[in-house]
């Protein structure tokens, strides 16, 4: 009898062991035994905390960002690898990647900036950049005044301001592209103790490096062309070393870093940048022609077109590729511009993005620009009848085809 109690107690015993082996499995995958090669394509590394030897060790990694690996919103290993390439593509020191666009222009002007200082923005520039300067950090004490960026002596006298910091511009604005002399510019914020931050989304580290023109920090909306599949959200700010002090460390502490997954498929789509960028200048370069020429298109907007006020800038900036984006407005006014969206709304949808491998329309009347008055959008040239075209890299003669088929409807 005394056994049977015995062994009762012992299998139940080994029961409850079991279970806790089987639920402790569950949690602690056993170490691998293979020996694995080199991967040939960068691994996603979704881990969120990696594991640390000792204090004294996490203290250390924590202390010199880039030796290692703690928590991931310090840093993990797809940012890493994308960032690295990054900084080769736009020849500068130092690169952060944060969770999109606006994310890393907000990086820009929280590492730079105090109460009381004085940014010079574009006007052209997009409509929630001015947002973000002019109503949210104007609550911080930030002032800011409004350029238009051909205008010079205008801009020069804005830069005088005792508390001017930085001078914000786009490399190719949204939507009319107009082109930004970014050498001339970087002489007068510099000149007036100042720095130039340029955004340079449509333009992409293949057609323009701003950082050479003199440009002291670049930040991009990856999520546009340089991943260009519409799948992923991440934002690029980079620059020269001597203006980086703070930037790590607030990416962390306001909370602005980047998914691994994201970085994976951006770094994905930088493999194929060169080609899809150089399919979709020219099917950009041959619709703006098209377009240029028609009966039904009033005025068409593209760096590429001599009749364009910045060409000879365009071509210094860019050689011969002008951008992937156009903006024209049809004969007709609004009601032409949406009824030639809904003929060719299977063929180019209406996406209010950019950057794709498939031709989309925007309208920046009710989309980018939606927030500005009525004043504001008339100053910067947008009316209900501008639409915006981010070209894909399908064949330009059977884009052509459909919108000469469309515009015949109208």
């Amino acid at each position: 009898m005394t056994t049977d109690k015995s062994s009762r107690k012992s299998s139940r015993k080994s029961s409850r062991d079991s279970t806790a082996d089987l639920q402790a499995a569950c949690t602690h995958p056993p170490s691998s035994t293979i020996a694995i090669g080199h991967p040939h394509v960068q691994p996603i590394h979704l881990s969120v905390v990696w594991e640390c030897e000792d204090p004294a060790a996490a203290d250390q990694l924590l202390a010199n960002p880039g030796s290692g690996y703690v928590y991931r919103r310090d840093g993990h290993p797809n940012a890493t690898s994308l960032a690295q390439q990054l900084v080769v593509l736009h020849q500068t020191d130092r690169a952060a990647l944060t969770a999109q666009g606006m994310s890393a222009l907000a990086l820009a002007f929280l590492s730079q900036l105090n109460p009381g200082d004085h940014v010079v923005l574009a006007r052209q520039l997009y409509g929630k950049t001015l947002r973000l300067v002019g109503h949210e950090l104007k609550r911080w004490g930030v002032t800011s005044s409004l350029v238009d960026i051909n205008d010079s002596t205008a801009i020069q006298q804005a830069c005088q301001h005792d508390r001017f910091r930085i001078l914000a511009v786009e490399t190719i604005a949204n939507p009319c592209l107009e082109v930004a002399d970014i050498s001339a510019l970087a002489s007068i914020a510099h000149n007036n103790n100042g720095l130039l931050l340029v955004d340079n989304t449509f333009a992409t580290p293949i057609l323009c490096q701003p950082i050479k023109h003199g440009a002291d920090l670049v930040m991009e909306s990856l999520s546009k062309f340089v991943c260009g599949h519409g799948d992923a959200m991440l934002g690029l700010l980079c620059g020269k070393a001597e203006h980086w002090t703070n930037v790590d460390a607030l990416s962390s502490t306001w909370g602005l870093a980047s998914s691994p997954l994201d970085c994976w498929l951006t770094q994905r789509g930088v493999a194929t940048l060169p080609i899809r960028l150089q399919q979709a200048c020219e099917n950009a370069s041959k619709l703006a022609t098209f377009l240029a020429g028609h009966d039904k298109i009033a005025s068409v907007h593209y760096p590429g077109l001599p009749t364009h006020p910045q060409h000879a800038l365009a071509k210094r900036l860019f050689d011969d590729r002008f951008g992937h984006m156009l903006s024209f407005r049809t004969s007709g006014g609004a009601e032409n511009a949406t009824n030639l969206m809904q003929h060719l709304k299977t063929v180019v949808p209406f996406c209010p993005s950019l950057g794709e491998c498939q031709t989309t329309f925007s309208h920046p009347a009710s989309t980018s620009h939606r927030g500005l008055s009525a004043d504001e959008k008339h100053r910067l040239g947008i009316d209900d009848s501008l639409l915006r075209l981010s070209c894909g890299i399908e064949p330009a003669t059977w884009l052509i085809e459909h919108f000469q088929a469309a515009l015949a409807k109208l």
